[in-house]
């Protein structure tokens, strides 16, 4: 489920799948033929964009809405706590007269996290400029306990995808399992 349909459009270019419905829906209020999975999973940091708690609820509340009794649901992002207060690095990639180079600021304020884009681009002398900026909160145990109850319950946290347990300083992830009450 994602509301970008060019999101979709990529997800089935790069994973077309025949056991993967795609579907371009609002996370915060989706209508889904089925209402019995065992399981969703909202990764990458992606449930962090949704960054006002009723928001975040509704979205939690849609998943709710399509599971079995004890479903489970897998929250990810990156953990907050571990990251630098500012970080800036570029990344340029170059093929015949193709240039592109992208310069990325990030900067975390509390649970706040601002992203700024940079894009230079030189294709064959015509150049061209982007800037994009995005803004992600991090949910900490305690808001998230607030925004699942009388939902779900969170009944693991993890710190990596090898499933080792969290620590706030040291873990670069923040993966919660929660299952449906």
């Amino acid at each position: 489920v994602d509301f970008s349909e060019d999101q979709i459009n990529n997800a089935k270019r790069i994973h077309n799948h025949p056991n993967v419905d795609y579907k371009n829906r609002d996370v915060r209020d989706f209508n889904l033929e089925h209402k019995d999975y065992d399981m969703s999973c909202c990764m990458w940091t992606t449930y962090n964009y949704l960054s006002m708690d009723s928001d975040l609820k509704k979205f939690i509340k849609s998943v709710y809405n399509h599971q079995k009794e004890g479903g489970i649901l897998v929250l990810d992002s990156k953990n907050i706590p571990r990251l630098e207060p500012h970080r800036l690095y570029n990344r340029y990639t170059e093929k015949d007269n193709f240039k592109m180079e992208i310069m990325i600021n990030k900067y975390v304020s509390n649970n706040i996290q601002n992203s700024q884009y940079f894009l230079f681009i030189d294709d064959d002398g015509n150049k061209k400029f982007f800037f994009d900026d995005e803004f992600v909160r991090f949910y900490t145990i305690d808001e998230l306990n607030k925004i699942i109850s009388g939902y779900y319950e969170i009944i693991d946290i993890y710190g990596d995808f090898d499933m080792n347990g969290h620590n706030e300083k040291t873990s670069n992830r923040f993966i919660t399992v929660l299952r449906k009450i």
